[in-house]
């Protein structure tokens, strides 16, 4: 994402390594202040990032063996998709690429190359334009596009309790097309907390749609990580340093 680099020639005198000492720390600093500025920025372009997301910058700190910070995003996500992945496309503008739930059902011939899905309005989320990871897997599983066919419901299972009748709290999904054949939403069927108006909540058995079927997610350049890594070493580089060497003076041996 973002790299800070002092060279130069530093002898082996207890005044370089003072010296030294002092780079690294203020290359670190600056490190954290372009890591912090960057999340502020998160906070402010994005619609409630998620926690993930905003853990994702991270920074390798300087040493007096290698005097370079490196601010960037963490590349490891586990079964999720690493921030970095879908971020990139905010700084530079495109397609984004599509995510593994997408390319499930892509896979299951449910979408086809180049589809996304949104969230619509019945889907239950952490936050707007997010779902919960949780439901992706139950959707796979309902809709029988999981990469594990283990995990994908069998219409058995979905239809009939431990009596052999039907489950009327049995959780269903399926897929609405148009006159074409194409896929223009996903719907679930089950039971969901309903929020009230006065601040109750119950619980009903309904059916909803929970994502809507779009074309290629284009994102327009909205955030400018480069620019801003660059404004924030040129504006707290100095006094980093300077708080650096100070520090290093007043402890110097």
């Amino acid at each position: 994402m973002s790299r800070v680099t002092v060279r130069g020639s530093l002898s082996r005198s207890p005044v370089a390594r003072q010296m030294r000492f002092a780079a690294a720390v203020a290359l670190t600093r600056t490190a954290q202040d372009v890591k912090a500025a960057t999340q502020t920025m998160l906070q402010q372009k994005l619609d409630q990032p998620s926690r993930w997301t905003l853990n994702s910058v991270a920074i390798t700190p300087a040493t007096k063996a290698n005097l370079t910070s490196r601010v960037f995003f963490k590349e490891w996500a586990g079964k999720g998709v690493a921030a970095g992945k879908y971020l990139i496309h905010m700084e530079t503008g495109g397609v984004r690429r599509a995510k593994r739930f997408e390319a499930a059902l892509i896979r299951a011939g449910i979408l086809i190359e180049g589809q996304r899905v949104i969230p619509a309005d019945g889907g239950s989320l952490d936050a707007p334009g997010r779902n919960v990871g949780g439901r992706y897997t139950r959707l796979l599983s309902a809709l029988r596009a999981s990469s594990d066919p283990y995990q994908n419901a069998s219409l058995a299972n979905i239809r009939k309790g431990k009596n052999g009748l039907r489950k009327r709290s049995a959780y269903t999904a399926w897929v609405q097309r148009d006159d074409a054949g194409q896929a223009v939403a996903i719907w679930e069927r089950g039971t969901f907390t309903h929020d009230r108006s006065d601040g109750t909540s119950s619980r009903i058995y309904t059916a909803r749609p929970v994502l809507l079927v779009v074309g290629g997610a284009r994102y327009a350049p909205t955030l400018d990580f480069r620019g801003l890594a660059a404004r924030t070493v040129r504006d707290r580089w100095p006094a980093r340093m300077r708080e650096a060497l100070d520090r290093a003076i007043s402890t110097a041996r």
